[in-house]
């Protein structure tokens, strides 16, 4: 007889069959075979054609796009000079337009929205509230802007390309890019 049950497990850290010595993690089932005394992991192929599915809608968005990198939004912030020049995909909230064709975009946390960049070339129509979305854009560098208080300060700044702004877990962000790249 055969016992199933669910695990979440580093393949390197167990042996199965093929997968030892992979450094992928494994979620699915596995099966304990009694009359061989063995563990068998059998959907871990199931469980990342699930994710390449699931991804699949932002790989080709990030491939029609032309994205060059996947860029946190901290380090972008601090140092966009990284990546300028590039097409990058930036997780990050919509906050408000600060003129006709530029927006204030970040990240949530309890205080608020907070990594602040700005986006030029935003079509006025584009965003109406605050919206979690995944952001392409050619970096600049920074730029000086007025904000909402009348301050003018020099922020990280991008020229608008895209939104992507299905519902997608962060996690699966970068293993989209990796697949459009394929």
């Amino acid at each position: 007889p055969i016992r199933d049950k669910p695990i979440v497990a580093r393949s390197s850290a167990l042996q199965f069959g093929g997968l030892s010595g992979h450094s992928e993690w494994a979620y699915g089932r596995m099966r304990y075979d009694q009359a061989s005394g063995q563990y068998h992991l059998g959907s871990y192929q199931n469980a990342e054609d699930q994710r390449r599915k699931r991804c699949a809608p932002l790989a080709e968005f990030f491939k029609r796009t032309g994205v060059q990198s996947v860029a946190d939004i901290k380090d972008l912030t601090a140092n966009p000079f990284v990546y300028e020049g590039k097409k990058v995909a930036v997780r990050a909230t919509f906050v408000e337009m600060i003129s006709r064709n530029e927006a204030i975009f970040g990240r949530e946390s309890f205080i608020g929205p907070v990594d602040n960049f700005v986006a030029t070339g935003v079509p006025t129509t584009r965003f109406g509230g605050a919206k979690k979305l995944v952001l392409v854009g050619r970096v600049n560098g920074k730029g000086k802007h007025t904000m909402p208080s009348g301050q003018s300060v020099l922020i990280a700044e991008l020229a608008f390309v895209d939104a992507y702004d299905q519902e997608i877990d962060d996690e699966d962000i970068e293993p989209a890019f990796k697949d459009s790249q394929r």
